[in-house]
């Protein structure tokens, strides 16, 4: 399995965990890290990474990834607006793999952004009939461009 069997190399976590326990020496204070992840939290209690760290490294569980801390609720409704006719939907990838109630996914019409995308075209989405659906974790600036208000009828 790509990025775990590397790390089932003795001599290779060995190095990385003498790096680590240097730093973190060197360092010299406690280091509190959050995972932000539940599946994170979940290797680091499979492999046993908790108790290999040096004492001055204390892991702490965050508030979960989009993906992880979504209610079903939310995906349905997201669900039922990326299936309307001529509506353009899109979300960050991850969004994409939730399932809703009874497994149902988003149609393959819903366009998925990469984090480094700032739009999904070149222009700024400015329809009433588009959305852009983010979820869960707050972000200090949003990366893509505000819509614009909708327009009033006045010139």
């Amino acid at each position: 399995m790509r990025f775990i069997d590397e790390y089932r190399d003795p001599d290779l976590v060995r190095k990385l965990l003498d790096a680590v326990k240097s730093l973190a020496a060197r360092i010299g204070r406690p280091i509190t890290l959050m995972e932000i992840c539940g599946t994170h939290t979940h290797a680091i209690g499979r492999f046993g990474i908790r108790r290999l760290l040096p004492e001055n490294i204390r892991l702490i569980s965050g508030p979960g990834c989009p993906v992880c801390v979504t209610s079903i609720s939310d995906v349905d409704r997201a669900l039922y607006l990326a299936e309307r006719p001529n509506v353009l939907f899109a979300t960050f990838g991850d969004m994409l793999r939730v399932p809703g109630t009874g497994g149902r996914r988003a149609p393959m019409s819903v366009l998925s952004l990469r984090p480094w995308t700032r739009s999904p075209s070149p222009k700024p989405i400015r329809d009433e009939r588009s959305f852009f659906w983010e979820s869960a974790l707050k972000r200090r600036r949003r990366p893509w461009p505000q819509r614009s208000k909708a327009p009033s009828g006045k010139d």
